[in-house]
C-alpha cells in the first residue's frame, strides 16, 4: 500500500511539474507574440490580440477534450452493450433449458418472485429503475 501511494505521489509531482512548465512556456509564447505584434500595432492592441489568441487556443483544447471524452464514452457504451448482449444470449438459452426441464420449480420461483415484488415497495422501485435505464 505504501509503495502504491509513493508511486501516485511521484506521478502527481511529475504531472504538476509538467503543467507548470507548459504554463511558463505558454506565457513566453504569448509574450513573444505580443513583442512580434508591437511592430505592427499599438501595445494595448498587441496585448489584446495575444490574449485573444490564447483564449481561442484554450477553447479549442476544451472542445477537443470534450470530443475525446464523448468518443471514449460512446465506445465504452458500445462495448458494454455487446457484452450485455452476449450474456443475454448465453443466460437466456440456459434459463430456457432450465425452465423446460423443471416446470414445477419454474412456477414456484415465478410465484415467489411475484409475491416479493408485490410485497416490497423498495424492490419494485429498484426493478422499475432498472427497466427505465434500458
Amino acid at each position: 500500500m505504501h509503495r502504491m501511494a509513493t508511486r501516485i505521489a511521484i506521478r502527481i509531482a511529475a504531472l504538476l511539474a509538467a503543467v507548470i512548465m507548459v504554463v511558463c512556456g505558454l506565457g513566453f509564447l504569448c509574450f513573444a507574440a505580443y513583442l512580434a505584434l508591437l511592430d505592427r500595432v499599438s501595445p494595448p492592441l498587441a496585448a489584446l490580440i495575444a490574449a485573444g489568441a490564447a483564449f481561442i487556443l484554450a477553447g479549442m483544447i476544451v472542445l477537443l477534450g470534450r470530443a475525446i471524452i464523448a468518443l471514449i464514452r460512446r465506445r465504452q457504451r458500445h462495448d458494454a452493450d455487446r457484452l450485455a448482449e452476449t450474456f443475454r444470449e448465453l443466460l437466456g438459452d440456459e434459463l430456457v433449458s432450465l425452465a423446460t426441464e423443471n416446470p414445477h420449480a419454474t412456477l414456484l420461483t415465478s410465484l415467489l418472485t411475484g409475491f416479493a415484488v408485490g410485497a416490497v415497495p423498495e424492490l419494485r422501485h429498484v426493478l422499475r429503475d432498472l427497466l427505465r435505464k434500458r
